[in-house]
């Protein structure tokens, strides 16, 4: 068993087997071109074939995590139309005949550097989107075709060096689990997304990363940023049922429904963590419906109005006044 401390970038817990993905950008060698004209035509073509991948991922971000969060795909598209990074790239294409891939990637690496260069963590970690819409350029230009994160087979927990916004917004959540990277922050696009598509994440484990095999069971414990590899039986049993049981409690809370359904809401819980869920409820019910089902009577009188036996089929009504 291995114990890896990272950040925890989305709460929640996974457990399942992980799957290292490549989704490293491959590095352009520096080349140079003859005509200069037709490699400034290359650029435009890639950059407007981009900005029209962009407002896809843009539409499916707004279904999927709503027009608030969606809005990192439009902001990446005013990227890509800055005149500052267009000039750039003809620049270095025009002045130093560099060929159009080369002249992205050494411009988006420039304002990368700038970005993270400054005192704001939160611009700090913009020079992850001058990365990314860079990458897209680039990748259309040499021709390569991005790692499709939607095609991922199984049920798996995704480990990588980082993760983009434009990868994250395609997970699929029925299939990725969570996710766990070497780099990253809380600020960035991708935690942020992650946190509002319920994926559980831990991000920079750094060189630990290293110290996982491609198929490996973990425990990904979003909450405190911790990795669990191959762990014995009896933890996996107890985050399986107590971890899991108390982490949906939780999700079920915070929605804040009108109506709450619950399924033996307590079980797997020790005694003073189900104590403190029972006062939680109290508090809820007095302003929402929460239709509980237990096979615990007890449980039933201390906390429901009413109650109803199903009995072969039938239900009764329970008057709580003959039971005390």
């Amino acid at each position: 068993m291995k114990r890896l401390t990272g950040i925890g970038a989305s709460r929640g817990v996974a457990i399942g087997k992980v799957h290292f993905i490549d989704n490293v950008v491959k590095r352009v060698e520096c080349d140079t071109v003859v005509d200069t004209v037709l490699e400034m035509e290359r650029f435009e073509e890639a950059r407007l074939k981009a900005i029209e991948m962009l407002e896809e991922l843009h539409q499916k971000a707004k279904n999927t995590v709503g027009p608030e969060e969606s809005i990192i795909f439009e902001i990446h598209q005013l990227l890509l139309r800055d005149n500052d990074y267009v000039n750039s790239v003809h620049e270095l294409i025009a002045k130093s005949h560099y060929s159009a891939a080369y002249a992205a990637q050494q411009t988006g690496e420039r304002f990368a550097q700038m970005f993270s260069a400054m005192e704001d963590a939160y611009l700090r970690e913009r020079s992850a989107d001058m990365i990314d819409i860079s990458s897209r350029v680039v990748r259309l230009l040499q021709g390569e075709a991005a790692y499709d994160v939607s095609q991922i087979k199984g049920q798996i927990i995704i480990a990588a060096k980082d993760l983009l916004p434009s990868e994250t917004i395609q997970l699929d959540r029925d299939r990725v689990l969570g996710f766990v990277t070497s780099g990253g922050s809380q600020v960035s696009h991708s935690s942020i997304l992650a946190r509002t598509m319920g994926i559980p994440s831990v991000i920079g484990l750094g060189d630990q990363l290293a110290e996982l095999v491609d198929g490996d069971m973990i425990v990904l414990d979003g909450f405190n940023g911790v990795l669990i590899a191959n762990p014995p039986d009896k933890l996996l049993k107890d985050y399986s049922h107590g971890m899991k049981n108390k982490m949906q409690m939780l999700v079920n809370i915070i929605a804040k429904p009108n109506i709450l359904l619950l399924d033996e809401p307590l079980t797997s819980l020790d005694v003073v963590v189900a104590e403190e869920m029972k006062q939680i409820l109290r508090g809820l019910k007095k302003d929402r419906i929460i239709i509980v089902s237990t096979h615990i009577m007890d449980l039933a009188l201390d906390l429901c109005d009413e109650i109803v036996l199903l009995n072969h089929g039938v239900l009764t009504e329970v008057d709580k006044t003959d039971m005390d």
